[in-house]
């Protein structure tokens, strides 16, 4: 009966840790796949920016930077959300061992105490009669 229940404790204990690595796991690859998204476009930025200081008049350029300007604040502003919104965290996923299982592994030594215990035998012989052929008579 221990070992079915300590059984069925550390089932639940595996279930329990999968389901959050699962979880972390996921919320890593969808913040990765954002990360990626934001890559793409800054690089599209990067570009334009090549694209303008080589073919751009002075108007264009001025344009174009201030609208490039306008892209990189709010790149900037997203990279900001994911830091005030957690996305950026270090998840360290461990356990606590629960203290009576604790206790129960330092403390205890045995599951019990084996107990033997001698009865006395209550048989008795009693002679019939001092003489006769010595029969002896057995009570129960």
């Amino acid at each position: 009966m221990i070992n079915h229940h300590l059984d069925e404790i550390q089932d639940h204990f595996i279930t329990e840790l999968n389901t959050a690595v699962e979880s972390s796991t996921q919320q890593i690859n969808n913040f990765i796949a954002e990360l990626e998204w934001k890559k793409r476009e800054i690089d599209a930025c990067i570009e334009d920016v090549e694209i303008i200081k080589n073919h751009a008049t002075d108007l264009q350029s001025f344009l174009g930077t201030k609208e490039l300007g306008n892209k990189l604040n709010e790149q900037e502003k997203d990279m900001q959300s994911w830091i005030d919104g957690g996305s950026l965290d270090d998840t360290s996923i461990s356990y606590q061992l629960n203290t009576l299982l604790q206790n129960f592994s330092e403390e205890t030594a045995t599951f019990g105490k084996s107990i033997v215990e001698v009865q006395p035998c209550k048989l008795s012989l009693q002679r019939r009669k001092e003489g006769q052929a010595q029969l002896m008579k057995v009570d129960q």
